[in-house]
Order: structure tokens, then sequence, then C-alpha cells
């Protein structure tokens, strides 16, 4: 029962957009107003790269903070990567309104795995969005 109201908090941690909250921050425009529409990193970064790398990064760590929390909390490893699996879902399909692609929160699972993967990912990112200009295929 316990397992289950943690992994609910997950996924609504999940469901946190700070896509929408950075935008409003930085007086950029709602993010499903521009762009892909799609609440994202990617798509706030399209008006403010400062905001872009915020949002990116704040979805990263739910991902990892949920993570931490439940093996702080004596859960297994494997509950507490279910636990990341909630809250990459809580992400890409929250309760009310549009969800993200998920891939700032999956880079956070990838962080908590495998950090050398998830750096050449980010490189890989970095790459295709600061030299190419193609945020949206580095990710």
């Amino acid at each position: 029962m316990a397992e289950t109201l943690v992994l609910t908090l997950c996924y609504l941690v999940g469901s946190l957009r700070f896509a929408y909250i950075i935008a409003r921050l930085f007086g950029i425009a709602s993010p499903d107003s521009f762009g892909s529409k799609n609440p994202g990193a990617t798509n706030v970064a399209r008006k403010n790269k400062v905001a872009g790398f915020l949002t990116f990064l704040l979805d990263c760590l739910k991902t990892i903070a949920c993570y931490k929390i439940m093996i702080t909390l004596g859960y297994s490893e494997d509950n507490a990567f279910l636990g990341m699996i909630a809250t990459v879902i809580g992400h890409i399909f929250p309760p009310l309104g549009l969800g993200g692609k998920g891939v700032a929160c999956w880079m956070g699972a990838m962080f908590v795995l495998s950090p050398l993967n998830a750096l050449l990912c980010l490189i890989t990112i970095l790459t295709f969005g600061f030299g190419f200009n193609q945020l949206g295929i580095g990710s």
C-alpha cells in the first residue's frame, strides 16, 4: 500500500510542468502557444536558451529526486527505478493538459543508471542544439 502511494507521488511530481513555470518567470509566452506547442525544454529554449536550460535541468532533477527519496525511505533500487518511470510517465501524461516528450526526465534516469552514457547523450543533444541549431533532433 505504501509503495503505491509513493509511486503515485512520483507520478504527481513528474506532472509538474516546469516549462510553464519557467516560461512565466522569464516572461515568455505559454509554451503551448509557439513552436512545436510542446511544453518542454526544447520549445522553451526556442524563446530563451537560459530558460530552456533551466527547464531541462529541473525536469531532469525531478526524476533524480524521486529516485533518491525512495532510496532514502528504504525502498530497493528496483522499486526506486519504478519511481523514476512513474515520474517520466507523469511528465508525458500529466493528469491535466499537455505533457512533454520526457527527454529531460529520461536524462535524469540515465544519470542515475549510467552517468557516462548520460553524459554522452547530453553532449549529443548539445552538439545538435548549439552546433547545428537542431535541438529537437539531438534530443
